[in-house]
């Protein structure tokens, strides 16, 4: 952003054929070997609050084509709670940055303030400047990368667990409510979410406008994760696929169309654990069913690369 104040049979048969594909980007198809893919490196930002935001970036290997993807983490977690997330998907051609929300992590330090953030101490204005301010941040930054030939922001996705999927919710609704202007767009960028876990208010920060936004109800592409094996968060998941799916189409009478236009699903496993802890759980797939998504919704779709520059100074 410029700077700114089913698991159902029918699902996984869908999925099932996306298994024939492969899941590797173009760069893949290149036989990229191993000790040519970049080192993740640590990156920097400070949003218009002073906050000092950490984040380790792994770089994309497909130059304009490189699917830009952010993690956000859950309350009290980190960025190293991802695991291998985003080795994989880094080895998929994408480039995946893990961040440390503000009050998380090494996410403490505010500019000319002694006194740290703390996440179990911050009040809610706090939990809603995740968003307001550590996401533009984030997207500024993935602007420059944009215009430098490093991803294509038009295929923007983030990755958010409880907390984060709260977050990424409604930045997604903020990115696509900004107008378009004269000498180009401001966002509209996210065009893929995954929601692991997903909660409907967190800290004085809710998702029931945002869900509500024309983008989230019709346009971007959305997988929701949850373990099934805990009622209260099943019921949660369910509650936003209905919403989502009330004015998409989710099933189609072809298996070749399901897989080339179905751009929403739910996939339950079985499990009572949530969010990023579900990755400790060995073969349950999630991880393999995330790749397919991305490829399906993204890297396989015509969202061609430009060059953006600010509308606002032209």
């Amino acid at each position: 952003m410029f700077s700114r104040n089913p698991r159902n049979a029918f699902g996984f048969l869908v999925f099932g054929l996306l298994a024939c594909l492969a899941v590797a980007s173009p760069v893949q198809a290149q036989n990229k070997a191993e000790d040519e893919i970049p080192k993740p490196k640590i990156v920097d930002f400070t949003t218009q609050d002073g906050v000092v935001l950490k984040g380790t970036y792994y770089p994309g290997l497909a130059g304009k084509d490189t699917v830009p993807i952010v993690l956000l983490h859950m309350w009290g977690g980190n960025r190293g709670d991802w695991r291998e997330i985003p080795e994989l998907l880094q080895k998929q051609g994408h480039g995946v940055l893990a961040l440390d929300l503000r009050g998380h992590g090494e996410s403490t330090t505010v500019v000319g303030q002694t006194q740290l953030l703390d996440y179990r101490k911050m009040p809610p204005k706090q939990y809603v400047r995740m968003y307001e301010d550590d996401m533009e941040t984030v997207k500024t930054w993935l602007l420059s990368e944009n215009n430098a030939g490093r991803v294509n922001i038009e295929k923007m996705c983030v990755i958010g667990a409880e907390m984060g999927a709260v977050v990424a919710v409604n930045w997604a609704a903020r990115d696509w409510a900004w107008p378009v202007l004269p000498g180009g767009k401001q966002g509209q960028d996210v065009k893929a979410l995954i929601l692991i876990s997903p909660e409907w208010n967190f800290k004085g920060i809710t998702i029931n406008q945002s869900i509500n936004a024309p983008a989230l109800l019709k346009i971007i592409s959305t997988q929701i994760v949850v373990g099934e094996k805990d009622a209260e968060a099943l019921s949660a998941s369910k509650r936003i696929h209905q919403l989502l799916a009330g004015q998409r189409q989710t099933e189609f009478k072809e298996p070749a169309e399901q897989v080339k236009l179905q751009d929403l699903f739910l996939d339950k496993y079985q499990t009572s654990l949530q969010g990023t802890k579900m990755l400790t759980v060995k073969n349950l797939g999630m991880e393999t069913r995330m790749q397919k998504f991305l490829k399906l919704r993204l890297v396989d779709k015509n969202f061609p690369w430009k060059e953006r520059v600010n509308p606002l100074s032209q």
